[in-house]
């Protein structure tokens, strides 16, 4: 399985949820806005946020897990070049 499959796989694991606040965090916004846009509460983003990392596998790889979640989604939707 190439990379790029790999990664449409592990946003296909996130939550409808979880993806709403990944498409928020490639768009720059911080965790404290997305909870604002998403009318939620600013702690259950965070949740989320930790939950993306994990099941995109990200933070032990020596780039930002913040960034990395970014470019898996722009990359997995077609958002960003291969």
């Amino acid at each position: 399985m190439d990379n790029a499959t790999q990664e449409s796989q592990l946003v296909l694991a996130l939550s409808p949820k979880e993806m709403q606040v990944l498409s928020w965090m490639a768009r720059g916004f911080a965790n404290k806005s997305i909870a604002d846009v998403l009318s939620r509460d600013t702690k259950a983003v965070e949740r989320q946020v930790s939950s993306i990392y994990t099941k995109l596998h990200l933070g032990d790889e020596g780039r930002d897990p913040r960034v990395g979640a970014a470019l898996v989604y722009l990359k997995a939707t077609g958002l960003l070049p291969r």
